[in-house]
């Protein structure tokens, strides 16, 4: 296990004796904790926003120790069993059903969303969201077309600072050569 600015990595290793030398036959690399929280207390904050009635987040914290589970294709964890046996009875996110991008209807306009994932700074877990963009306007279009995402997610999800401290809006370039982010803190506002 090691540990950076904000995640918990795990090495898995696959050893093979040959020749009565122990030979690494395959290693897997990946996150095992998000901002200082581990597994187990993800997986109990997924299923207490899930007892409140908070589908998203529990649906996003429900996503993220399943990908915080995986340890290659050769080595399964005692937990993911029952993970996997409580994770099933979850009803998915309506949002994120079909194929990217997906098209939400926030606030009365439709967005594209690329895609949504947890993030980690300073012990805070926030969420990022990739947007595509159909044209791209001068910086002034693309900070007004982020806050207007991000003010819409609020409204429509206002559970979400229970677990999340912090969202990134990242519009992409429609040739996806790069883009501009905008971060809103809860408590703290927006950051450009």
């Amino acid at each position: 296990m090691a540990h950076s600015n904000n995640n918990e990595w795990e090495l898995s290793l696959w050893l093979m004796p040959q020749d009565g030398i122990w030979k690494v036959n395959a290693f897997h690399l990946d996150a095992s904790g998000v901002a200082d929280r581990g597994v187990g207390t993800l997986w109990t904050l997924a299923k207490e926003e899930r007892r409140a009635g908070h589908a998203f987040n529990a649906g996003i914290l429900y996503g993220t120790v399943r990908e915080l589970l995986k340890r290659g294709p050769w080595l399964q964890l005692g937990v993911a069993r029952a993970f996997d046996e409580d994770a099933r009875t979850l009803p998915p996110l309506a949002e994120l059903q079909g194929p990217p991008p997906f098209h939400w209807r926030l606030g009365g306009a439709t967005y594209e969303v690329a895609g949504i994932s947890p993030i980690a700074t300073e012990g805070m877990i926030g969420l990022s969201f990739g947007l595509p963009q159909i044209e791209w306007p001068a910086t002034e279009g693309v900070i007004a077309s982020n806050h207007a995402f991000l003010s819409a997610f609020m409204a429509a999800y206002p559970e979400v600072p229970k677990v999340f401290g912090y969202l990134v809006a990242r519009a992409v370039k429609p040739d996806r050569s790069g883009g501009y982010a905008t971060v809103y803190e809860y408590g703290r506002g927006f950051n450009d």
